[in-house]
Order: structure tokens, then sequence, then C-alpha cells
């Protein structure tokens, strides 16, 4: 990688950074993290896992109803 790709590189991030920090006010930052580890949790719990499943395959049943009426 170049110098320059480098330092676009940097800049990016560093914007994604400051625009995240914009958008989101300071005191959610404590309740994104929470949330954060939450969910990943629940993706590797196996029985969430399965519900999951099962209510996606319920909700597109019922989507794909509605479609062909």
């Amino acid at each position: 990688m170049s110098g320059s790709e480098e330092t676009n590189l940097t800049r990016s991030t560093s914007t994604r950074g400051l625009l995240l920090n914009k958008i989101i006010d300071m005191g959610y930052w404590d309740h994104y993290k929470t949330f954060s580890s939450s969910l990943s949790r629940y993706v590797s719990c196996g029985p969430a896992q399965e519900y999951a499943t099962t209510v996606s395959v319920e909700e597109a049943r019922k989507a794909a109803a509605e479609w062909e009426t």
C-alpha cells in the first residue's frame, strides 16, 4: 500500500468515528455496548437461533400468502 493510500484509509476511518460521535449522543454509548453484547449472545445461542428460524419461516409464509391473493 502506498503512503497516500494509507493516509486516505486513516482519514476515512477517523472520519467514520467522528460522524458516529456526532450522530449518537454520548449518553447512548453505554446502551449501545450493552445492546451489542446482547445481540452477540443471542446470535450464538442455539435455542434463540431455532426460535428465530421458526418465526422467520412463519413470517415468510404470511408474506407469501398475502402476495398470492
